[in-house]
């Protein structure tokens, strides 16, 4: 499973988590997407809404044109912008929940503080901001598409804490050398089994805490943030 893939994976659980407050008060509600890309949080979103009755209006940013007319083909944004994330043409105070998955790393640190900052003027109060992001550095894909698809900052569990967010670190793998080999144990594999057996659930447990000490092991931040007013 790809990083981006399990971002994905994880932003939904957050996702679903903040939707039971929406079930008890509204239907209708405003989701922005920024760094959209081909759709694939949408179609989620839209997936999970429809089994409960939501109607979310979904508004994705992207800078690629190419991602814009593929998500505009698959019909799973209401609102399409081309944009740079740096300068959103939104409304203060208009947006129930952004998402941002895989995004931050892309942005020179500078321009990603200023985005974060930006989050919390077009949300509205009560609404929620969530994010994934590696945990560290990671090297960038061999041959990106895109300029912009190079990472270009790093991010720590400690600075989004210290910026108002709650962080929950996953393992994206674990890496184990035996007589010169490395074996690979998938974190997503174990979180997203439908049913859990104790051993599993005990291999979760010390996965996370792995993480949470050795970041050296690699992992990706999964944080949220909630509007006070």
């Amino acid at each position: 499973m790809s990083s981006s893939i399990q971002a994905s994976l994880e932003f939904m659980n957050l996702f679903r988590q903040y939707t039971t407050h929406i079930r008890t008060h509204k239907q209708k509600f405003l989701v922005l997407d920024i760094g959209c890309g081909y759709g694939r949080n949408a179609f989620l979103i839209r997936e999970y809404c429809y089994e409960h009755n939501l109607v979310p209006v979904i508004i994705g940013i992207d800078l690629d044109k190419s991602y814009l007319s593929r998500s505009k083909y698959h019909r799973v944004y209401d609102h399409l912008i081309l944009a740079n994330a740096c300068n959103l043409p939104i409304k203060h105070d208009s947006i129930d929940i952004v998402i941002l998955v895989e995004v931050l790393e892309h942005l020179p640190k500078k321009k990603a503080l200023f985005l974060l900052q930006e989050l919390d003027s077009i949300l509205k109060v009560r609404g929620m901001s969530i994010i994934t992001t590696p945990h560290g550095f990671q090297k960038s894909p061999d041959n990106p598409i895109h300029g912009y698809n190079v990472h270009r900052s790093a991010w720590y569990k400690r600075e989004l804490i210290n910026l108002g967010y709650t962080v929950l670190m996953t393992p994206l793998v674990v890496k184990v050398p035996i007589f010169g080999y490395r074996f690979y144990l998938p974190y997503s594999s174990l979180v997203h089994a439908e049913k859990k057996t104790r051993m599993l659930n005990l291999i979760y447990f010390l996965l996370g805490a792995l993480v949470n000490v050795f970041s050296k092991i690699g992992g990706k931040i999964v944080a949220f943030k909630i509007k006070r007013e």
